[in-house]
């Protein structure tokens, strides 16, 4: 593969999530996949990482206004 191909097939790849993070911003929580709660020793708590949404931002999607 020459150089260029590979520069071109990384650039479809950022293309592609960029295109994808515009569209579909948010994700499941990775830590509680999206269930809200984290098991542990004893029971639940609630996730702290979503703030109880259950999903966060991808990488490279566009902040919310308020």
């Amino acid at each position: 593969m020459t150089p260029l191909v590979i520069v071109l097939a990384v650039a479809a790849v950022v293309a592609f999530q960029l295109v994808r993070a515009h569209f579909f911003p948010w994700k499941r929580c990775p830590r509680c996949r999206g269930t809200k709660r984290i098991g542990g020793m004893g029971g639940f708590r609630i996730c702290n990482h979503c703030d109880k949404d259950g999903k966060v931002l991808r990488l490279g999607a566009p902040r919310e206004r308020d």
